[in-house]
């Protein structure tokens, strides 16, 4: 993440209505629940904006960085998004990639057992929209957004088990 945004120094407000920054995500939107989408909004005064991305990692994860959620293309005036996004590569709110559980859409925390790990979730304001492959991977992303990040902001909860 450090080479998409270094030297942005826009930044603006991410939150979870499901949890404050640096708290607990609730179990239901992890794999011990029912591994439902995080509710996410976010603010700020954003000029030039054509769409934005969500990734949401465990920087934590055993083997290094884990994605959790790759959204992207998400319209320009869409400032929120609800809990329970289908699983599908195309939902109203924008285009998903696959995630590092081999899976479509969103895959909540799911820290070994007798762990807890920090989750973050950022959000980036492009200055364009993505053409990415149908089955992309967060490294699709990350490449087709250098250099077309205008601000970015994020939030970060913890899960353990």
């Amino acid at each position: 993440m450090a080479d998409i945004l270094g030297g942005v120094k826009n930044r603006f407000t991410v939150r979870s209505e499901a949890f404050t920054y640096g708290g607990s995500i609730p179990k239901k939107y992890t794999c011990d629940g029912v591994d439902t989408s995080l509710p996410v909004s976010w603010e700020g005064k954003l000029n030039g904006v054509k769409s934005f991305a969500l990734i949401m990692y465990d920087p934590d994860a055993p083997r290094g960085v884990f994605y959790h959620w790759i959204l992207y293309n998400i319209p320009q005036g869409t400032t929120s998004l609800p809990e329970g996004l289908v699983k599908k590569p195309v939902t109203a709110y924008g285009l998903q990639c696959i995630n590092d559980f081999g899976d479509v859409g969103y895959g909540g925390p799911c820290p070994p057992p007798g762990t807890r790990h920090r989750y973050f979730i950022v959000v980036l304001a492009l200055n364009k929209t993505l053409e990415l492959p149908q089955k992309c991977r967060v490294s699709d992303l990350l490449q087709a957004v250098k250099g077309s990040v205008i601000a970015y902001g994020m939030t970060m909860g913890y899960y353990g088990r």
